[in-house]
Parts: structure tokens; C-alpha cells; sequence
């Protein structure tokens, strides 16, 4: 959603152009993750999201995700993340759009 103030002069060349774009939080979800082993590789664990209608990788997404070390858009509105899943910890995962 954009939002802003843009003025003229007489001539049309633009004075004042202060325009911005609100974030607003698409979605929000928790995943417990999975406690696979003691071995630090086997212990990584990639999470899937759910289809998010029109996510695209176009730099107005975002997406937040504790504990998480790398993020992959996968097409067809969905993207995975690599986290650390230790002790059946909990991951909080939210996706913004600009």
C-alpha cells in the first residue's frame, strides 16, 4: 500500500515527493522442529512454507525466520528455510510485504 505527498509547480516539474510504502504482515506460524541427532550436520533441518498467494522473489517480500541460516524461494508461492534443530526447539516464521 502506498502513501505519500507529491506537489507541482506551475510548470508540472515536481517540488516535494515524499512518498513510502507500508509493511504489513502477510502471514505468522511456529514450527517445533524436529530433533534428529547429536551429529551437527544431520541436526540441520530445511522447513517448508506454505503457499503464500503471489510470493515471489521481487524485493517486496520478506521473510523472517529465528533461527534460521538460509532461505530459498521454491516457486509456486513458497520458499524453505535451513535451520538448526536442537532439542525440539521452536521457530517463529513471518512474512512481510512492502
Amino acid at each position: 500500500m502506498s502513501y505519500g505527498l507529491r506537489t507541482w509547480d506551475a510548470a508540472g516539474v515536481i517540488e516535494l515527493d515524499a512518498a513510502d510504502r507500508l509493511v504489513r504482515v502477510v502471514s505468522r506460524w511456529v514450527v517445533t522442529a524436529p530433533t534428529l541427532s547429536n551429529d551437527l550436520y544431520e541436526s540441520y533441518t530445511w522447513h517448508t512454507s506454505p503457499a503464500i498467494p503471489g510470493l515471489v522473489n521481487d524485493g517486496t517480500w520478506f521473510i523472517v525466520c529465528s533461527e534460521a541460516f538460509r532461505y530459498e524461494f521454491i516457486g509456486g508461492g513458497q520458499f524453505r528455510c535451513l535451520f538448526f534443530s536442537q532439542h525440539g526447539s521452536k521457530v517463529t516464521t513471518t512474512i512481510l510485504r512492502m
